[in-house]
């Protein structure tokens, strides 16, 4: 498989390259965006990949370090870090999504709404720093809220419930 090198940075002008296979890639259109790099990436232990997540935070350096995770548990991962970017990708090509709270632009909240109107049907958890404080009504929207302070394997197993669902709707069809 053959490789280069994206980059993903933030407004400050942090840079972090990667390498990201040029083939097989759930967003065949991803690049470099304005000062914000939209950046695809996928496990290359398992080809092609069995499931596709979006994940936006506007943090590069969590963002970088949760993409390469899952790409280890054998996803596809679509890492944004600017939410507007994120809305330039095709959502059905999506399964799940992991969106920060607090970020420029648009919160993880107006994310999530503008997603739906786009018709993504798929799970998105939200995970923050501040899942905890906010309403309710807000907290009922997404699939499932987890502090960023939780340990990582509480992420991994909601990703897998979520996706597992997925996987027995589709058998059941």
């Amino acid at each position: 498989m053959r490789l280069h090198r994206m980059r993903l940075s933030n407004t400050a002008g942090q840079v972090a390259g990667f390498p990201v296979p040029t083939s097989g890639m759930a967003s065949p259109d991803a690049k470099p965006l304005g000062d914000k790099n939209v950046s695809t990436h996928m496990a290359t232990n398992q080809l092609p990949p069995r499931y596709c997540i979006l994940c936006v935070d506007d943090d590069v350096s969590g963002l970088e370090a949760r993409a390469a995770l899952l790409e280890e548990e054998g996803y596809c991962v679509t890492a944004v870090s600017c939410p507007m970017r994120a809305l330039e990708f095709d959502v059905t090509k999506f399964h799940l999504a992991v969106l920060d709270f607090a970020m420029p632009a648009l919160d993880g909240f107006q994310l999530l709404l503008r997603l739906r109107a786009a018709q993504a049907s798929f799970p998105i958890v939200l995970r923050s720093g501040m899942s905890r404080d906010l309403p309710d009504d807000m907290r009922r929207v997404f699939s499932s809220c987890l502090d960023k302070g939780e340990p990582i394997h509480s992420l991994l197993n909601t990703i897998r419930s979520y996706l597992t669902e997925i996987r027995i709707h589709r058998s059941a069809e």
